[in-house]
């Protein structure tokens, strides 16, 4: 019979796989210009590093997700471990940029395991009446990891050489391998197994064209603003008939990579989509905020490093206490009263001005680090409810796929935007203040369809 100390062993390896994939975003996108000087490369060589990370997580994290609910979510955490723990390690000691960038592919794949695998684990073997709290523990740490990352990040690029960057994460990976050491054991001794004996099938077939449309797609949103118009055209045509062939695949087989089932269910679609619009408005916040501070109100770096990691520190603080209050008010009024936040942080940011205090600017930030905090525990929350026994891990891991894809929709449209001046001075500052202001107004119009969409939700 399961026990408290099984529990504990569960949520700490949840919340370390969540935290040494966030810590490590965090560092290697804060030292990148840091990165290219040690490494004499240009900033944009410099960011493929960046981009063969995601392109492995993105590409491969649906069906290591289907993997996790056919092998299990404990034993799967275990290779996610190792290969995090060694694409990190391998990256610091690569000779030149290509191995590099296979061993940080490598990481990334690691990553795919780890990123997701908190939701399944949780709904699987912790108590539901208590998921709340849980999701909102593991809040705490996603946002503790995005601080200390941005801090590691800067001691980085101060003090220390390159490698550093990967190999500061290390110990973390090998507390975690530590840590589902113990949980098997415990597992083990009391029986309780993590395999899926109806699952047993997995459709490599299916699997392998969900990784070429997923890494194309990936790519062309990395990569649209850098590629020709063929490129662009022919990218789009192989997603749609990558897309139509996995369709087909998923709707002729008796055990598909993803149950057609999940695509018809309402109330694990819409919360899916919110999460998708939600990550589109935060990613683009997080791009126009840093321009806000440095062009407009002109801060030095390290003010602005001090002001922005006021979300993080937000989002971790009030994580635990959204976790409680979701479970007490439930996850539906929850992620209501977080979009509402949400719209009410982007129409603060859309006043902001060169005079705007830094106070009020505070404000905004810890808003909306409160907003997040409670909005990515509920949302959770309310996905992993309506997943079928068996179909966790796929769920869990479709979630993050497409959050993961909001991000860089968010991050490259509001980019776009940005880049649009009205008249060829850039310096200008009515010109840099009105694209500001364009971008804020989108992210407006996206948190109000956000707050519409979660009326729409329902809670089991």
């Amino acid at each position: 019979m399961k026990n408290k100390y099984f529990d504990f062993l569960i949520l700490a390896t949840s919340a370390i796989s969540i935290f040494i994939v966030s810590v490590d975003m965090a560092i290697v996108s804060s030292t990148i210009p840091f990165l290219s000087k040690q490494l004499n490369i240009t900033p944009n060589q410099a960011s493929t590093v960046l981009l063969s990370y995601y392109l492995a997580l993105s590409s491969s994290i649906i069906f290591l997700g289907k993997l996790s609910d056919v092998i299990g979510t404990i034993r799967i955490f275990k290779y996610g471990c190792w290969f995090f723990v060694l694409g990190a390690l391998f990256s610091g000691f690569s000779p030149n940029l290509t191995m590099l960038i296979i061993f940080r592919f490598i990481q990334g794949i690691g990553g795919a395991i780890l990123l997701p695998i908190h939701g399944a684990m949780i709904s699987k073997f912790l108590p539901s009446k208590h998921s709340g709290k849980f999701f909102g523990i593991i809040t705490f740490f996603a946002g503790a990891a995005w601080a200390l990352g941005f801090i590691l990040g800067g001691i980085i690029g101060g003090s220390l050489t390159w490698p550093w960057i990967f190999w500061a994460n290390v110990p973390c990976g090998i507390l975690a391998l530590y840590l589902i050491k113990l949980l098997n054991k415990k597992a083990l001794k009391n029986k309780i197994t993590n395999v899926l004996i109806k699952n047993k099938q997995l459709d490599l077939f299916a699997g392998f064209i969900n990784f070429l449309a997923l890494l194309s797609i990936t790519y062309l949103f990395n990569q649209f603003y850098n590629i020709s118009f063929k490129h662009i055209i022919f990218l789009m045509i192989l997603i749609s008939i990558l897309i139509y062939i996995f369709i087909k695949r998923i709707n002729n087989q008796s055990h598909p990579l993803v149950n057609p089932k999940i695509f018809k269910n309402y109330y694990i679609m819409v919360p899916i989509i919110v999460a998708f619009l939600l990550n589109i408005v935060y990613d683009g916040f997080n791009f126009i905020n840093p321009f806000y501070l440095n062009s407009i109100k002109q801060l030095k770096p390290n003010q602005m490093g001090l002001i922005l990691a006021i979300l993080p520190i937000s989002s971790m603080v009030i994580g635990p206490v959204a976790g409680i209050y979701c479970d007490r008010l439930g996850a539906y009024i929850s992620c209501l009263f977080a979009s509402f936040l949400i719209v009410l942080a982007m129409l603060l940011l859309y006043f902001c001005n060169q005079t705007s205090s830094i106070f009020y600017i505070m404000s905004i930030l810890i808003i909306f680090g409160i907003a997040i905090s409670v909005f990515f525990t509920a949302n959770i929350k309310l996905i992993m409810q309506h997943a079928n026994s068996g179909d966790e891990g796929v769920i869990s891991s479709l979630k993050a796929s497409t959050s993961y894809f909001g991000g860089v929709i968010g991050f490259s449209s509001f980019a776009q935007i940005i880049s649009f001046l009205p008249i060829n001075n850039p310096t200008n500052l009515d010109n840099l203040i009105f694209s500001f202001k364009k971008s804020c107004l989108l992210g407006i119009i996206i948190a109000l369809l956000i707050f519409i969409m979660c009326f729409f939700q329902k809670e089991n």
